[in-house]
């Protein structure tokens, strides 16, 4: 299950909770290509500079950004043909590299689980129902949770504040924000204190796409127990008690679960439903919705995150990442499945609005 609150209430290393300015670092220049079919601006190294989508502002962070895409067609045959299940890890690197280098990074150097000493792929192999190692092919189509779980522990180890991994030239080290993410060490900040995520589910939009029941019924929010759940009020720490340092972290590892699916868009032909343009809307239909509440119910919360300039260039950077591979996988069948749905909900006239506050706020 891709799910932080797994990993964090079981992490018991700390951190000194301290401010910084963004660390920005945007690498080589980019090739400008042609415009590829899928609406993307394609070099022929297999580059892509932006999305065309008209969500994004070309004269801001989100539409700015630019990243060299994973390379889908890069060979792999000879890593399956050689494949040992006793080094599983090294071939989940390995195949990485050759097509999402940065993915390959976050697996390669993610610290250890602190205490359990696993690394991120053993600690979560134990969660699947059977043994993934037994095959290349089951190794191959559990890329995206490698990737997500792995981009979990790269970013929450190590660090002072809140580190952000956005790709191999970009690492944003915003402050912690006190309050619902405070409960574990390496979050604990200052205030304002940062409302629990779970507060969404009272908000006037969750019925737009309620969720899940079981049994379960079609149309609905299957992310929102998992990443939402739970009772600020019942002294349990659960998943919906975390804050927006927290929702953020999740809508990073998104992108890399989409750039993931789009590295290995050949597994669909085995079978694979990639739902990970699902996964990354969800989440920004959530981070749209938390700067609303903020702003209507806790001025206090939203005018931090809006005079913080790390804040908002996370949330613009992620934006625009989200939507330069939302734009590259659309109409792309085995991508998604509420997709359709869920991108009509992140249009909403107000909710994009609240976007827009923060171009506004970042001088944009």
């Amino acid at each position: 299950m891709r799910n932080l609150f797994i990993t964090l209430t079981l992490i018991t290393a700390t951190s000194v909770a301290c401010g910084t300015e963004p660390v920005t670092n945007m690498g080589a220049g980019f090739d400008g290509g042609a415009a590829g079919a899928d609406g993307v601006s394609v070099g022929a190294d297999g580059t892509a500079r932006s999305g065309t989508s008209a969500l994004v502002d070309k004269g801001c962070v989100d539409g700015k950004f630019a990243e060299t895409f994973p390379n889908p067609s890069a060979p792999i045959d000879d890593l399956i043909a050689g494949y040992k299940q006793a080094d599983h890890r090294q071939f989940v690197i390995d195949v990485l590299k050759a097509r999402y280098p940065f993915g390959a990074t976050l697996v390669q150097d993610a610290p250890n689980h602190p205490n359990t000493g696993e690394d991120c792929i053993k600690y979560f192999i134990k969660q699947f129902s059977s043994d993934p190692t037994v095959s290349a092919q089951a190794m191959l189509k559990s890329m995206g949770v490698w990737v997500h779980e792995c981009g979990h522990f790269y970013d929450v180890s190590g660090f002072s504040g809140k580190k952000y991994a956005i790709n191999g030239a970009i690492t944003l080290n915003c402050k912690a924000m006190g309050g619902a993410d405070s409960k574990l060490p390496m979050y604990a900040g200052p205030a304002p204190t940062s409302f629990p995520r779970s507060f969404l589910t009272k908000d006037k939009y969750v019925s737009k796409h309620p969720g899940c029941t079981y049994p379960k019924q079609p149309d609905c929010d299957g992310y929102l127990q998992t990443y939402l759940g739970g009772d600020p009020d019942n002294g349990k720490f659960e998943s919906g008690d975390q804050g927006f340092n927290l929702l953020m972290e999740e809508a990073v590892q998104y992108v890399n679960s989409l750039a993931t699916a789009y590295a290995f868009a050949d597994l669909k032909s085995g079978g694979v439903s990639h739902t990970d343009r699902d996964g990354i809307l969800n989440f920004l239909w959530y981070v749209e919705r938390y700067l609303h509440l903020a702003r209507t119910a806790h001025p206090e919360v939203h005018k931090a995150i809006l005079a913080d300039a790390c804040w908002r260039e996370l949330i613009l950077t992620v934006w625009g990442r989200g939507w330069l591979y939302l734009e590259a996988t659309k109409d792309k069948a085995g991508f998604g499945i509420q997709d359709k749905k869920l991108e009509g909900l992140v249009k909403d006239p107000v909710l994009l609005g609240e976007i827009e506050l923060v171009r506004a706020a970042h001088g944009c």
